[in-house]
């Protein structure tokens, strides 16, 4: 099955309301690059500094950002 046919429903019905909220078009236009992952309680997803290269849209999860204070 295509992503367009398999995946649209699965994302339309998301509990991430960005990727849901998407119209049918757009969410084609990026699903080629659109890859599921799970990921372990606390991992880190990036040091500061890292380069980004990826985006993350959480559907069952939180992610939180911490920063850290110079000298700390």
């Amino acid at each position: 099955m295509a992503f367009s046919q398999a995946m649209t429903g699965a994302i339309q019905s998301s509990s991430n309301f960005l990727l849901a909220s998407l119209a049918a078009e757009d969410l084609e236009r990026i699903g080629s690059s659109l890859t599921a992952v799970s990921l372990e309680k606390g991992a880190l997803l990036y040091d500061p500094g890292d380069e980004v290269d990826a985006v993350y849209f959480p559907h069952n999860c939180v992610i939180s950002e911490m920063t850290q204070l110079c000298g700390k």
